[in-house]
């Protein structure tokens, strides 16, 4: 794998920075995360070099105002059921709210932005008989196995947003900020792969949500897609075939007028088809083990030559062969200018003279 632009902290083995404490976590793999394939014999070097660079996207795209409202929407989202409760008589909200409830609400967004802004600070390992402290950003979960790790994102980090974010950068700038890291796989939803009733409930469930607010963000009822599953460490009962026919169904049944009891019940029927080569939207299923996880993507960032399927040192080569091609046709448009401001003059000048020499004979 090339090093071209990686920098010097993708060595360390300890790494730096905030959320992406160098310890790894006992929970098991599942929920929310990256997964992430790397060179073989380097999975703690790919370990530290990628989360230093997660950590680096996170403090940009979630800046403290961000993370503020954030925390702002998700205590009122967690206290409207309990608002709801505690009016059953149907009185007006200011009847129904208290100077108590106020103070709880703006108790509990303190507290929870406080959580994020300290889970972005350097923190040891935990010790045993101390008490824990706040939730890290992103934890390092043990896989066993060569050249495959998982990252967990903890809320409200997005692992399809940082993936995205990152495959981005790498194409501005031509500069993967990695040498040992290769492809990425976000997951947005997980559950236990060997259910497969729970399996299909699930990723129905995310799917539908998906293309729904896909539609209704880019006004478009014509969909295209396409579905790229990754299976390691895992036979039955999810294979490719099982994977591509149960989310394909899923999709499909959006052609469908929503049911009654879809969280969508406005949305409109969809036409959908697959397509191989510019999808709008890729389904990304990842099976590993007993954990299935699914993401969804948009095709202009993650197929073709700039995408890469989100291989970083692909995207970077590919990034920087587009700007060498770039500037190669700036020099030659240069030259050309250099062409016409020197050789066009001396060539008039050759046929003035000529036509001088003609006049005088």
């Amino acid at each position: 794998m090339s090093a071209q632009g990686a920098p010097k902290r993708a060595g360390n083995a300890k790494g730096k920075g905030g959320g992406g404490q160098r310890y790894k976590s006992k929970r098991t793999v599942g929920g929310r995360g990256i997964f992430v394939t790397c060179i073989r014999g380097k999975e703690q070097r790919s370990q530290a070099e990628f989360m230093d660079l997660l950590d680096e996207v996170a403090d940009r795209i979630y800046p403290a105002d961000r993370l503020a409202e954030l925390a702002l929407l998700r205590a009122h989202r967690t206290a409207q059921p309990d608002a709801q409760t505690a009016n059953p008589e149907g009185m007006d909200e200011d009847e129904a709210s208290s100077e108590e409830e106020d103070e709880s609400i703006e108790a509990s967004i303190a507290r929870e932005l406080a959580e994020l802004q300290s889970a972005g600070k350097k923190r040891k390992a935990p010790q045993p008989g101390k008490p824990k402290g706040p939730k890290p950003r992103f934890q390092s979960v043990e896989t066993s196995t060569e050249c495959m790790l998982f990252i967990a994102t903890a809320w409200p980090y997005d692992p399809v947003e940082l993936t995205e974010a990152i495959v981005r950068e790498i194409q501005e700038t031509a500069v993967s900020h990695t040498r040992y890291t290769q492809r990425l796989s976000p997951i947005a939803i997980s559950c236990h792969a060997l259910n497969s009733e729970q399996v299909d409930r699930e990723a129905a469930a995310y799917i539908e949500k998906y293309f729904a607010e896909y539609s209704e963000r880019t006004g478009k009822t014509e969909i295209t897609y396409q579905i790229e599953p990754t299976i390691r460490c895992h036979e039955k009962p999810l294979s490719r075939s099982t994977l591509l026919a149960s989310l394909g169904a899923s999709v499909r049944a959006l052609s469908e007028p929503p049911s009654p009891s879809s969280p969508f019940p406005t949305r409109p029927a969809l036409t959908l088809s697959a397509n191989l080569t510019t999808p709008d939207l890729v389904l990304l299923p990842t099976v590993f083990r007993s954990c299935f996880g699914l993401s969804i993507v948009e095709g202009k960032d993650w197929s073709g030559k700039t995408g890469r399927k989100f291989n970083l040192d692909q995207v970077a080569a590919e990034a920087r062969k587009i700007r060498m091609e770039r500037e190669g046709e700036t020099m030659v448009r240069g030259m050309e200018g250099v062409e016409k401001k020197v050789v066009e003059p001396v060539v008039e000048k050759v046929q003035e003279e000529k036509l001088e020499v003609q006049a005088d004979v």
